[in-house]
């Protein structure tokens, strides 16, 4: 089975490189390029798994770094001569200078929308609302998704489970069933009883289906934190932004 899911609404290999570099709090300015360029494959690796159409941009940028670090091996005659990193880091500024810009204009959507449609707090939306919660897209699921395949690969090996066929739609459906109570359920919670690892591609594609549509939330309270999911309140204006980020 083949599961093809555009990349529109994602930002590509810059942002997957942003995403290592902020986890790991690396100076963009002065990237080390050996355990950037090792990480990126790794996460480039499970691109492959889930067989992504447009995913050949990614393969383009990992040439890019491989050809760096090839280069950075190499003795520098001149003092003066071009840091083999300086495109890619004048590529990176450039790129993080507008998407800081596109989610302050997020920032904004959201703002407005409330000054025109408030609805008073409930008891559990005033406590979230005071949480320190990180809003997460699709290369911050990427790192949880490796960690999920290598499980749900040992149970696969264990069980000599029979292939059973499951779309995408029937994920979506019993993720709506989970979370329409308004219960946050854990990221992990979803792949508990996943033995094949195509399932547990159908469950993550699900998800992204259901980010893009609007309709889910991802979020962590903190960095490295445990990943939870819950109905997204705003559907509509979720759905809205993404389009407009996506356009």
């Amino acid at each position: 089975m083949s599961y093809l899911v555009r990349l529109e609404l994602f930002e590509g290999p810059l942002d997957l490189l942003l995403y290592l570099i902020r986890r790991d709090e690396i100076e963009i300015t002065d990237i080390p390029i050996a355990r950037v360029t090792e990480q990126y494959l790794g996460h480039l690796e499970t691109l492959q798994n889930l067989e992504l159409d447009g995913a050949g941009e990614y393969l383009l940028m990992a040439a890019t770094l491989l050809r760096i670090k090839s280069r950075m091996l190499l003795p520098r005659h001149e003092e003066d001569e071009l840091d083999p990193r300086e495109d890619l880091v004048a590529q990176l500024l450039e790129y993080k200078k507008f998407k800081e810009a596109a989610g302050r204009f997020r920032e904004l959507a959201e703002e407005r929308s409330q000054l025109f449609d408030f609805v008073p707090e409930t008891p559990m939306e005033e406590l979230r609302s005071r949480e320190d919660i990180f809003t997460l897209g699709f290369v911050d699921l990427l790192g949880a998704l490796r960690d999920v395949m290598s499980t749900v690969a040992d149970r696969e090996a264990r069980h000599h489970v029979a292939m059973e066929e499951v779309t995408i739609e029937e994920k979506v459906d019993l993720i709506r069933v989970w979370i329409q109570t308004g219960e946050r359920i854990r990221f992990t919670d979803l792949f508990r009883d996943v033995h094949q690892r195509q399932h547990a591609i159908v469950t993550f594609m699900a998800i992204l289906e259901m980010m893009k549509l609007g309709e889910l939330r991802v979020f962590q309270h903190g960095h490295f934190a445990e990943i939870w999911l819950e109905r997204n309140p705003e559907p509509a204006l979720t759905a809205n932004m993404a389009q407009a980020a996506g356009a």
